[in-house]
């Protein structure tokens, strides 16, 4: 945030990898009156598969989009009543949901 701010970029995307944790430091980043020039968000996740599915980055254009993205992640993180997910960890394979 403080590059993007220090460089005047007007937008930048927060991605974080099978998660939306980062999108708090930003937002935090963006209340600290050091940051003069404050850039727009597009909060959004890297979906890591395991198995083998390409990676795809998700912007949610929506809250309807972004309450669906935390389902989705929420589920791979929670596993089911077979696998046990350890903490910090998400599974997602292309028909987990």
């Amino acid at each position: 945030m403080r590059q993007a701010s220090d460089l005047r970029i007007p937008v930048i995307g927060i991605a974080d990898h099978n998660t939306l944790a980062g999108v708090v430091r930003a937002y935090k980043e963006l209340g600290n009156p050091e940051t003069k020039h404050k850039p727009k968000l597009l909060i959004g996740a890297r979906i890591v598969f395991i198995d083998g599915t390409p990676d795809i980055f998700v912007y949610p254009r929506d809250r309807a989009a972004y309450g669906r993205l935390c389902q989705l992640l929420t589920h791979g993180k929670r596993g089911d009543d077979v696998t046990r997910i350890e903490k910090g960890e998400c599974h997602l394979s292309l028909v987990t949901y």
